[in-house]
């Protein structure tokens, strides 16, 4: 999982997780550093996300770790072990992620989408965004090669080898963290939610969901998510 909050205790707080043993990361980014480096844009930015950092107050959204949060956490790692240019990589690593979960890839966008301004070269990275971008869509990855620019095998086995999953458990993985949030908003049901993200049935949809976070999803729909 990954997480950020603001504004308020953090006893207040709670976060689901695939049972079993965790690393825990904590990375605190002050609300005066994201305002200098994201608030010249807010348009882009959930508006939820607009008013915390124009007002402060309480503010709190997670999701299924990914690639990103893989690779600023190894750039923290570094940052703390090696001084010098190892914390401007790190820095970049921050803002990176910022990009990919706080700016939106169009309006009405809920949040998460990738800012087209500083796309990432990387050919796993843009196949990871891509799936982002049409996870709604089935797998093909035919298409998504062609799009970053290899042969449809070494972007699969690229893909596999740099972070650990297929694609396909990428796309899944994508999809089930949108249903997350769209549960948590209470605005749709678990078939809409569904319906929403990709799944024709209930039943995928399900087994998907309690393969990725443990439980079901009507579970989640009913539990504190922050």
């Amino acid at each position: 999982m990954y997480a950020m909050t603001g504004g308020a205790e953090a006893s207040q707080w709670s976060c689901v997780r695939y049972p079993g043993k965790h690393g825990l990361a904590v990375v605190v980014i002050p609300r005066s550093w994201l305002l200098d480096r994201l608030g010249k844009q807010p348009g882009w930015l959930h508006e939820n996300l607009q008013h915390w950092l124009r007002d402060g107050g309480d503010i709190g959204f997670c999701g299924l770790m990914g690639v990103w949060e893989r690779d600023l956490g190894m750039a923290i790692e570094q940052a703390v072990a090696e001084p010098g240019p190892a914390r401007l990589l790190a820095e970049a690593r921050v803002l990176e992620w910022a990009a990919v979960r706080l700016f939106r890839s169009h309006a009405g966008d809920a949040g998460g989408g990738f800012c087209t301004a500083i796309r990432s070269q990387d050919p796993v990275k843009r196949a990871l965004t891509w799936l982002r971008e049409h996870s709604d869509e089935p797998l093909d990855l035919a298409k998504i090669a062609q799009s970053v620019g290899i042969s449809p095998h070494h972007l699969s086995r690229r893909v596999s080898v740099e972070t650990g999953l297929t694609l396909l458990r990428h796309l899944r993985r994508i999809r089930i963290e949108r249903a997350c949030e769209a549960l948590s908003s209470g605005k749709m049901n678990v078939t809409e939610v569904a319906l929403e993200v990709g799944y024709q049935s209930l039943s995928h949809f399900a087994k998907a969901f309690r393969e990725e976070t443990g439980i079901l999803p009507n579970k989640w729909a009913t539990k504190k998510i922050v």
